[in-house]
């Protein structure tokens, strides 16, 4: 198996579980659809989506062999030999676990997810012909569900930032950007139970959350972390791109919850953009990019430390 560190250097999050939902409160007017239900609506209703299994290993490797040139990218960063496919395929039920889209005799679809050092990372493979259906959704939805079933609170995901559909899918599931981009790949961690993953339990350093619409570093996300301050962002929700808000819809959020510090630079004209604002906690540091230059400056200056901590 070729881990997510040979592909793209260090790991940024670590397995975990996280709280139990609390009750379901829909935000009136938001036309926020559960997740399973925009995940399935285009797919072709022949294929089945199963539980992957060892029996499996021959027809995943034909479909990754099969990969197009840039679906081959997407997935892997690389092009996969024959040889390597076969390896990449086999299927180890202590580090891997995975589901499986079929049609007739044919694997036309994988996402799966394998533990490297304590984190689950996930994979995802669409057959150039079965694109553009809606399948990657459907296979993520089954995959987040059996994970869940196993203990597994969240996953972590590396994806290139030209993958633009891997991208809108993940932020629809709740996805949070939790380390740096590098190298023009973007680290996200998703929450199997269809809300924002926090941080790690018992993290020491101070939390910083960062509401943009760009997933790019910038000098001021830069700055926090080479000052000791944990600093996840979140996109925010779209009526356009039908991105809900863990927030409205759920009624709780671990990102607004845990953050020690929370920059909200979401567009103002959006009506969801604008309610979320609205229910921000005290921790509020910023609401524009001249706030938040300052707000930076100002907690960088010291020694960071998180709320009701002194420092040694």
């Amino acid at each position: 198996m070729v881990s997510r560190r040979e592909r793209f250097g260090e790991q940024s999050a670590s397995t975990r579980s996280v709280a139990p939902v609390r009750d379901l409160r829909p935000f009136a007017g938001s036309g926020a659809s559960t997740q399973s239900a925009w995940m399935t609506a285009a797919v072709t209703p022949s294929l089945l989506v199963r539980e992957e299994t060892a029996a499996d290993c021959a027809a995943v490797a034909a479909l990754y062999a099969g990969l197009g040139e840039r679906a081959m990218l997407m997935r892997f960063s690389t092009r996969v030999p024959p040889e390597l496919a076969d390896r990449l395929a086999a299927l180890d039920d202590t580090a891997a676990f995975g589901v499986v889209a079929v049609t007739g005799d044919r694997v036309v679809g994988e996402a799966r997810l394998e533990r490297d050092d304590g984190t689950w990372e996930m994979g995802v493979a669409v057959a150039d012909d079965h694109q553009g259906r809606g399948l990657g959704p459907r296979l993520l939805d089954r995959l987040a569900g059996l994970a869940r079933q196993r203990g597994i609170g969240v996953f972590t995901a590396a994806v290139r930032m030209d993958n633009d559909p891997m991208l809108r899918v993940l932020r629809r599931m709740g996805a949070a950007v939790v380390g740096a981009t590098e190298g023009g790949v973007v680290f996200l961690e998703v929450a199997t139970d269809g809300l924002m993953p926090g941080w790690p339990p018992g993290t020491a350093r101070p939390t910083v959350l960062v509401e943009s619409r760009s997933l790019w570093e910038t000098p001021q996300t830069e700055a926090l972390r080479r000052a000791g301050y944990d600093v996840r962002r979140c996109a925010g929700p779209s009526r356009s791109a039908a991105v809900p808000c863990a927030f409205l819809v759920h009624g709780r959020c671990r990102l607004v919850e845990q953050a020690d510090h929370v920059a909200d630079l979401l567009p103002d004209g959006e009506p969801w953009c604008a309610a979320l604002a609205a229910v921000h906690p005290g921790r509020l540091v910023a609401t524009d990019l001249t706030q938040w230059r300052s707000a930076v400056e100002r907690l960088t200056a010291g020694t960071p430390t998180r709320p009701g901590t002194v420092p040694g």
